[in-house]
This record gives C-alpha cells, structure tokens and sequence, in this order.
C-alpha cells in the first residue's frame, strides 16, 4: 500500500472462539454481533484463524514480536518478552504514528500470580492436582449496557484518543484490549437475551479419554457440574460476553465513523485465543482444540476488498508483517509469520499451506504442538505421549482420533511439523528453564518458611482463597517434586 500512511486501530480481546460470531453463520449469535458482521462486510474475514500459542501473555508475545514462542521464548503467563524487545509497537512508534494503547496488552515478562508460575515450571511433574479455582456461571437480572465497566473505561479512552487525533496530521495507532470474553462467566440479562438460546449445541463427550486431556481436567478442576443444562446455561453466558464485546467494538468503529477517521484507517480484531466452554468436558484453553485455538480476524480498510471469505489457514504471527505492508514500513527484527496483504488485496498469495502452534504453560502434562493443513489436524505431545489426528471436515468436535486409521497422513503431518520446530528439543530446553526457576523459587520459600503453606494454597486454586478449602502439601507430592528434579536417587 502506497500513498498516505493509514492509521490503524488495532482491536483486540480475550478468550473469543473465532468460530462465534453472526457472520461466521454462528446461529447462537446470529443477531447478536453487527459490529463484527459489519467489518466482515466491509472488509476481509479469515474463516480459519488460529492463536499460535492458546495462552495470554505466550500468545501476545508472540504476535507483538513477530516470532514463534520456540524463538521468543515466551513460555508461560510469567515468562513474556523483556520490557525492551522491539515489537509491532516500537516499531510504529519509530515511524512517527501516534500511538494509543488503552487495556490489556499482557506480552511483557514478570506478571500473573505466584500460581500461575509455579504450576507452569511443575506442569511435567505429573502431580495431577487441581490448578484453577473458577466462579460459578451467573446471570445479572440487568438492563446494564455497560456492564463490565473495566473494559466499557477503556473503550471511552479510545474514543477520546480518536477524537483528539481526528484533525491530527500525522497518523496514529489506536490499541485496545478488551478483557472479555475472558471467564469468570457472567454476563447481564440485557446481552443473554440477544442470544438464540434455542440453536446451542451441547458437544458430545470425547470417545478416548486421551492421558493429557485427562490431566487437564484434572488440573482445571471444574466444579459446577457437565449436566447438560447446566453446559447450555455457561455456553449462553459466554455468548452473552461475546455479544457485549461486540458492544464494545461496535462504539469504537462508531467514534472512527463519527470523526471522519474511518476512510484512511485499516480496522483488525482479533483474540489472543479462545474459550473452551465446555467442549471435551473443559472451559478455559491451553489445548490445540478448536474452541481454544480458533480465533476470530477480521481486517477492513483502505485498498482492502471488500466481503471477502478466505478459509486458508492464517495465525497471529502474520499480523506484524501484515502491519508493516500496511504502513510501508521495513524493519529488522526477524519474523516468523508471512504478510497477509496479497489475500486482503486480491494480490498472489504466499502463504504456506500449514498453520503452527505450540504450547508449554501450565494444566497441561506436555509440551504440545499443532499442524494445520488443509482439514487436517495434527497434535503432537512431548514424552512419548500418542498424538491426535482429526479431519475437521467430517469432525468438527474433534472427537475421533485418526492416527492410527492414517498412519501414512499421520507420519507425513508430524514431518510437517518437525521442519518447523522440533517438539521434544523444545520440550527439553523448556523443562530445564522449568526446573531452574522453579529450584530458586523454592529455595526461597523453605528459606521463608512458606513452602508447604504456598504449595498448599497454589494447588487448592490460589487465585481465590476465600473460597477454598486448603488441601495439605504431602510427602506424596513432595517426592514427585524431588524426583522431577532429579534429587531422589
């Protein structure tokens, strides 16, 4: 794109499976998300999204800096990218845009709480433990339009930030970070009520109880309950967030409108994951399911065409390139991901034909990785664990594995995936930061006289300790801590 630099409002949220939303024939919320309908109409919808890492801060750190997590090192909710790496920020900045970054950007090493760390450095200890603590669904009986007040604050920011720039001369940046639809679930009767609660579909359970998956529930330790009921009230709160989301954006897009921005101005949203919401029995993400890998991305603006449907496989890391086309600007940083320009413009494609994930952070036994090709998916566990094959086509619940049906697809699909990292290398080098955070932090709690309180409270859901009853840290889990350490003989 040449010409005059755009502006860019980039728009992101929390925890939305790309899957549900009206546009995406998502009948739930068939009427329920006009603003994301609307930049889907104007502009370039990408069917088949995914998160390259189905986590908060891993994901982000990976789509701010341009690389893959094996190369940022972006393990867990903890372990983000230093506060000085170069990122898509830095580098608008450096061109002269006027950036605004109003909410949740969390890419930056350093945050999250003691739990979140600790289970993260112990996830291959196999304690099989409860690691969350979540509130039950709720429903407010409220006509509230502004209910999660925190994030409806960050969009009158960004509106005001919008309207002071609206006879600026140089371009500007325009972040916002919306927390929704991140859990706890819990929504107003004025969003639920936009939701067609008649068409929610109740997913089947999963034929093979595969160890990791086993673990994971195990560790996220849902508390409320698989009653089918009981599932469709929490996938209609969750909706009801994601209706609220739409709000949300839908008053930014208004304001861009309103000040005459919105000709010169590229419009993205996205998520830096998604939401299980009780699929395979689980909320939450940290898995290569579609639920919690798929993500929504959606791009209108100046040059881009307008109501396009593209189903090839793109990720979050083709967002920094795609940015800097955008802007005409170079940079030096290496990138991982490819400039998704040519698909918005109608221009010849260079995608590969292959979407990457990876994951290394916490309720989860082994580091994962993920391939997508085509219908085709193929996840892959460090420690020798069997992998998953799925065709997403004739299984969208991912409920039939076909590994051993194909193993010729399943061989080639693991190829595939080992030229672009090498799962049990990776998987080795995390295990040892694992370990040597983990021997520090525990050195200072025995120093402390805290250890066997803390452990105590971290795998009872630390996040919210009035609620819990405190399970004591025994020998039993100790031993498995020392023998993961290597210090049992």
């Amino acid at each position: 794109m040449r010409g005059k630099k755009p502006n860019i409002v980039f728009i992101e949220c929390d925890s939305m499976d790309g899957r549900a939303f009206g546009a995406m024939g998502f009948s739930p919320l068939k009427q329920a998300t006009p603003a994301l309908d609307r930049i889907a109409r104007d502009g370039v919808m990408f069917e088949r999204a995914y998160s390259n890492n189905p986590i908060c801060c891993c994901s982000r750190a990976s789509m701010v800096s341009g690389q893959y997590t094996y190369n940022c090192h972006a393990w867990n909710n903890y372990k983000g990218i230093p506060q000085n790496q170069p990122t898509f920020f830095t580098e608008f900045e450096k061109a002269g845009y006027q950036m605004g970054i109003f909410g949740k950007t969390d890419y930056v090493s350093g945050n999250h709480t003691q739990r979140a760390r600790v289970t993260a450095w112990l996830r291959t200890a196999n304690l099989r433990l409860p690691e969350y603590n979540d509130a039950k669904p709720e429903i407010i009986e409220s006509q509230e339009k502004c209910f999660h007040r925190p994030d409806w604050e960050k969009v009158d920011q960004s509106v005001e930030f919008l309207k002071n720039h609206a006879v600026g001369e140089k371009p500007f940046f325009l972040y916002v970070g919306f927390g929704l639809p991140h859990p706890a679930f819990k929504t107003s009767r004025y969003y639920l009520d936009m939701i067609n609660q008649e068409s929610i579909k109740i997913p089947p359970k999963d034929i093979q109880n595969h160890p990791v998956m086993e673990y994971q529930r195990i560790s996220k330790a849902w508390r409320y309950g698989f009653d089918p009921e009981d599932v469709k009230k929490l996938r209609a709160i969750y909706y009801g967030m994601i209706a609220e989301t739409d709000a949300m954006t839908g008053k930014v897009l208004e304001a861009l409108r309103g000040f005459g921005l919105e000709d010169n101005t590229i419009v993205i949203f996205t998520s830096d994951h998604g939401e299980m919401a009780m699929e395979h029995e689980q909320f939450y993400k940290s898995n290569m399911y579609e639920p919690a890998v798929r993500i929504p991305l959606l791009m209108k603006g100046p040059g881009i065409k307008k109501g396009l449907k593209l189903t090839r496989g793109v990720s979050l890391i083709d967002i920094f390139p795609t940015l800097l086309d955008f802007a005409d600007l170079t940079t030096t940083i290496p990138l991982d991901g490819h400039s998704l320009e040519p698909e918005l413009t109608g221009g010849k494609s260079n995608l590969p034909d292959l979407v990457f994930s990876e994951y290394h952070d916490g309720a989860v036994n082994a580091s994962t990785s993920m391939i997508v090709q085509g219908d085709w998916k193929y996840i892959a566990f460090a420690g020798g664990y069997e992998p998953l094959l799925f065709n997403l086509k004739d299984d969208p619940w991912e409920i039939h594995n076909l590994a051993a049906t194909y193993p010729d697809r399943t061989a080639e699909m693991k190829a595939a995936l080992y030229r672009i990292s090498d799962l049990d290398k990776v998987g080795s080098r995390v295990k040892e930061y694992e370990q040597d955070c983990f021997r520090v932090w525990r050195d200072e709690q025995k120093e402390a006289g805290t250890y066997l309180e803390t452990m105590s409270r971290i795998y009872s859901g630390w996040d919210h300790p009035e609620q819990l009853v405190i399970k004591p840290w025994n020998n039993e889990n100790e031993q498995k801590v020392l023998a993961w350490l290597e210090e049992v003989p």
